[in-house]
């Protein structure tokens, strides 16, 4: 890799230095190193809002979705004959005669 920056330029001191994030202390209280500033969201309130009720409106149509095709085909489907299938063994020995 090749380094662009020079030797002993304030940016490259910057590069490298070691990122300082905030800690919290025993009691709870969280401390910001100095210079720390939280950076401010992308996009506004009401855009969030939006974005978060488009998810829920697509998270609940897909549960729903799921389980309207779930019910139509349990009910759809014969399953009250169950005479051709096979017993279930027992793990209870059966008593001699």
């Amino acid at each position: 890799m090749i380094d662009l920056l020079e030797p002993s330029s304030p940016a490259r001191a910057a590069a490298v230095a070691p990122l300082a994030l905030p800690t919290v202390d025993a009691v709870g209280v969280v401390r910001y190193p100095d210079g720390w500033r939280a950076s401010p969201r992308p996009a506004s309130p009401l855009r969030r809002a939006f974005a978060t009720a488009l998810l829920a409106l697509f998270a609940g149509a897909t549960i729903v979705g799921t389980v309207v095709s779930l019910g139509r085909y349990c009910v759809t489907t014969d399953g009250a004959d169950a005479s051709a299938l096979p017993r279930a063994a027992s793990s209870a020995p059966t008593p001699a005669p």
